[in-house]
This record gives C-alpha cells, structure tokens and sequence, in this order.
C-alpha cells in the first residue's frame, strides 16, 4: 500500500505477535496436517517473511498494544495501551 502512495519501504513491516505459535509456524518447513485449515494463510505469512516484506517479533501479551482494538479490556488496560498508541506515557 505505501508502494502505491509513493512511498517505497525500506525495510520489512515488525508485526507485533504474542502467539509464538504463530512465528513457529511461519518459520517450520515441515507441513503439520493439524494445519491444514489454515496451510494457504500460512505459507502466504511464510513467504512474505521469506521475501524480508514483515519480519514478526515475539512481544508479551501485556504488550500487545492493539490489542484494544480486538478485545474487550477493563478499563485502566484499555486506557494504558490507547495512551501507548497515543504517545503519551507508558
């Protein structure tokens, strides 16, 4: 997308994931059949870290700062990750 508004990345896009289970099956060469209902996305997410276009870095789940975005939080968590998002404080 930033390609297409002129802007040609430099580097690979960090996604912030706090399932390892995800980054180990980016990384696995072998195919599980346990998998298999999630094999297309998979390689797509393999072959996308295999080209440097995102690179996943493992972050503890207390950090996961979007994480308001997609769940439901109390609201003093809610209210920390937004201010992180914000740039305002930790």
């Amino acid at each position: 997308m930033m390609e297409y508004l002129g802007y040609a990345q430099q580097e690979p896009t960090v996604i912030f994931e706090d399932n390892t289970a995800c980054i180990v099956l980016s990384q696995d060469p072998i195919h599980a059949c346990r998998t298999k209902h999630i094999d297309l996305r998979r390689m797509y997410l393999k072959e996308l870290c295999h080209r440097q276009v995102v690179r996943l870095v493992a972050v503890k789940t207390e950090f996961q700062h979007a994480d308001f975005l997609t769940k439901s939080l109390p609201a003093d968590v809610m209210q920390f990750h937004y201010n992180i998002i914000r740039g305002h404080g930790k």
